[in-house]
């Protein structure tokens, strides 16, 4: 995509006076088949995703990305920009604020090994991108004791919440003990049933 055309996204996204945040519905859906289009450029993918943080702060728009296939795309935009920590976070961000919504958050949840990305996103990327992860397993693991029970089940996830609860920034310190506290009261709930069941 050209960058006047990143211009004019940009200029759309601004455009407050409708309850989507802009004239043109489709201009959502357009933003992220662009930012599947441009990985490559990531001078492009920077002012898409700037535009597209931008647009998802309205609840239709959020509607309109996860229908346009979001999810998917700013989840590959994170596996595949190793060496691009800016472009990775601005990602998780917009995911982050996609699953405030219902819509947002199943689609999320579909994703397969949604658990472990995040895990493997705690492990080794920017403060950013953390913040974004913990943002993202905070309403995951708020809406599914499912997915608490997924975290348990990998072995690393406890310990690098621990070390992010010491070596994070505030913010990441912050979630990251809220995690924890998450883990831990489903972890005592499942012990407390495995031993009523061996009593029965």
């Amino acid at each position: 995509m050209s960058r006047p055309d990143t211009v004019r996204f940009s200029r759309c996204s601004r455009e407050r006076s409708s309850n989507i945040g802009c004239h043109h519905q489709g201009t959502v859906q357009l933003l992220v088949k662009a930012i599947e289009d441009t990985l490559i450029d990531s001078g492009d993918a920077h002012h898409l995703l700037s535009s597209l943080t931008e647009l998802v702060q309205f609840h239709g728009n959020c509607t309109l990305a996860v229908r346009g296939g979001a999810v998917p795309v700013l989840l590959q935009v994170v596996k595949s920009t190793d060496n691009n920590e800016d472009l990775a976070g601005t990602s998780l961000t917009v995911l982050g604020l996609l699953v405030r919504f219902d819509e947002g958050l199943n689609a999320v949840k579909k994703t397969n090994a949604i658990i472990s990305s995040m895990l493997s996103v705690l492990k080794g990327r920017s403060l950013l991108c953390k913040e974004g992860a913990t943002d993202i397993l905070l309403r995951l693991f708020d809406d599914s004791e499912e997915c608490v029970r997924e975290a348990l089940m990998l072995s690393e996830f406890s310990s690098v919440l621990a070390d992010l609860c010491v070596r994070g920034s505030p913010r990441v310190r912050d979630k990251a003990d809220l995690l924890m506290r998450k883990i831990a009261k489903v972890s005592l709930e499942t012990n407390m049933e495995l031993a009523c069941s061996l009593n029965d």
